[in-house]
């Protein structure tokens, strides 16, 4: 293994900041970057398409989960999780590989340029991705040869109705992408919030007992619903505590409830009656509110609790139509669909829909709708979304005829 036979004339370099954020970014060109690529990851990555693969040292033990995006016939955009150590062995098998480290050259700023000033867009903010699937989105919504936003705008966005482009502003959610909602867990002591807190986040990070009130302070953590970022919140469980240390930990958690994107109710077994959140929580719109039966492995199959209603029949049932168990997991992909649901109006995190994802974005085509109304050309505009400054320095050379026959 190592470097033998593998063609040598590549260049590979860290494209974003090392140690200072949450992926790291590294590019691979030049003749040798295909067999290179080949040999890093565990299988072939999809031409043309950001494919999830694992990266193998030379003894093929696991580096890191990655994202791999071949954008060319020799070059490639390699995603990891942005530890620096990670970074390092990935760089270290790509020189055993035979490539060049060009971090500190040209190469990040002049060979890796982005096709468009979408997939720019996409590329500054690959380090701020909270996750591998949204790196992967990203990679494919700024592609031009994709079903997403790049692909949309190359081939089809001019000749798009009002219509159209009043659907592509409505679909929101491409900027909670980095800005990602908040979702608090709710309910009285001992509902398996922090049960349910840690299953989400993937291991222990708050502390569990089976003494109500071990909570008392708001605990966050982004962490992935249906491939959408949240920002999920743990909090005290709310009743009419006897202490003053208690007592602060319910302010907090009636305040975070207050200011949520949603939150989640959790309803534990043996619930005399199904709770409210909004009796908990004054302020609260049922919009924002949405009910769980929890620690659903505690209630044995007979009992009614264990029949819970499709959504919007809860009321039927007396029971919420979701049951969720933070310590088996069972619920969870059902919880998630409904969270992002109510945030977004879709049920996962899709690329093969065209999502405006960052605010220049929003605002050109913003001017496009309105061109459309007026009966103006749009055609500059939308250049301007894809070339970005280029469009604009280009339709600065090019003479105005009619500037001249003035």
């Amino acid at each position: 293994m190592g470097g033998v036979g593998v063609d040598v004339s590549f260049e590979f370099a860290m494209l974003s900041p090392v140690g200072v954020a949450g992926i790291g970014v590294i590019g691979l060109l030049g003749r040798g970057a295909r067999s290179a690529a080949e040999r890093l990851i565990d299988r072939p990555a999809t031409p043309g398409r950001a494919s999830h693969r694992v990266l193998r040292d030379r003894f093929g033990e696991a580096i890191d989960d990655a994202v791999v995006l071949p954008i060319g016939i020799d070059a490639f955009v390699i995603t990891v999780h942005g530890n620096p150590t990670i970074c390092d062995m990935v760089c270290e098998r790509l020189r055993e590989l035979g490539g060049r480290d060009a971090s500190a050259t040209e190469l990040g700023a002049d060979l890796f340029q982005p096709r468009t000033e979408i997939e720019r867009e996409a590329w500054s903010l690959l380090a701020s991705a909270s996750s591998p699937s949204v790196v992967r989105w990203l990679l494919e919504q700024a592609d031009p040869r994709g079903e997403g936003l790049g692909g949309w705008v190359r081939s089809r966005a001019r000749d798009a109705s009002a219509e159209e482009i009043e659907v592509l502003i409505g679909r929101r959610w491409g900027l909670r992408i980095f800005d990602p909602p908040t979702v608090v867990l709710s309910g009285v002591p001992n509902a398996g919030k922090s049960t349910l807190f840690n299953r989400w986040v993937g291991h222990c990070r708050v502390v569990v007992d089976a003494t109500p009130g071990t909570t008392r302070d708001r605990i966050e953590e982004v962490v992935e619903a249906a491939g959408f970022p949240i920002r999920l919140v743990d909090t005290a469980g709310i009743r009419d505590a006897e202490d003053s240390l208690e007592s602060e930990g319910v302010r907090r958690a009636r305040e975070a409830a207050e200011l949520a994107d949603l939150v989640i109710e959790l309803i534990p077994p043996l619930d005399p009656f199904v709770g409210d959140t909004r009796d908990l929580v004054p302020r609260l719109t049922a919009t924002r509110a949405l009910k769980i039966r929890s620690r659903f492995d505690q209630i044995p199959p007979a009992e009614p609790g264990r029949v819970v209603g499709s959504s919007g029949d809860s009321e039927a049932t007396e029971f919420p139509p979701i049951g969720v168990s933070g310590l088996t997991g069972e619920g969870m992909t059902e919880l998630e669909r409904r969270v992002v649901e109510r945030l977004h109006g879709v049920d996962r995190l899709r690329a093969d829909v065209p999502v405006l994802f960052t605010r220049r974005q929003r605002d050109l085509v913003r001017r496009v709708l309105d061109a459309i109304r007026a009966g103006g050309d749009t055609r500059r505009i939308w250049d301007l979304l894809e070339a970005g400054s280029r469009a604009v320095r280009n339709d600065l050379a090019t003479p105005n005829p009619d500037a001249e026959r003035g």
